[in-house]
């Protein structure tokens, strides 16, 4: 998801049970379901009954994600605590969120994954978007076709 999407999320939008994640008016104002993995289930029940308790006060209503203030956590503030991880990892690329969320795309259509299914993950209205992540599968295919295919081999003389 979205930066904005993650710092706009409410308790009530994660749903355990299906493993889902409802984003409310995101992008184009479009609602839609997500997975959510089960190490990120885990993770997020253990923020909410022993992180979250302690962050929150009667200002914080819904909020999924809290600052230290208790007030909801802002998007800038997303980008800034994940461009320091991203940092102390030795990547060193801008658009820390984003980066993250190319990796996924990335990775997903690497391993099989539909493009169209990809689409509807990240939220894109059209799929001339989500072909901008494909592009790296294909320089990938390209690279091996190259190294591996017989007709792309040099010629013995």
């Amino acid at each position: 998801m979205r930066r904005s999407e993650l710092a706009e999320l409410n308790i009530r939008d994660v749903n355990f049970k299906h493993e889902m994640v409802i984003i409310r008016k995101g992008k184009g104002s479009r609602d839609r379901c997500v997975p959510i993995a089960t190490r990120a289930l885990d993770a997020l029940s253990a923020y909410l009954k022993q992180l979250r308790p302690k962050l929150a006060t009667f200002e914080s209503g819904e909020a999924l994600f809290l600052n230290a203030n208790g007030h909801r956590i802002k998007s800038k503030k997303l980008t800034e605590m994940l461009g320091q991880y991203i940092s102390r990892s030795g990547v060193h690329a801008s658009g820390a969120c984003h980066v993250l969320r190319h990796a996924a795309a990335t990775h997903m259509l690497r391993n099989g994954a539909d493009i169209r299914y990809v689409q509807e993950l990240l939220g894109h209205a059209d799929i001339s978007s989500t072909q901008i992540y494909a592009q790296d599968t294909m320089n990938d295919l390209n690279r091996v076709y190259k190294e591996t295919h017989p007709a792309a081999q040099p010629r013995n003389a």
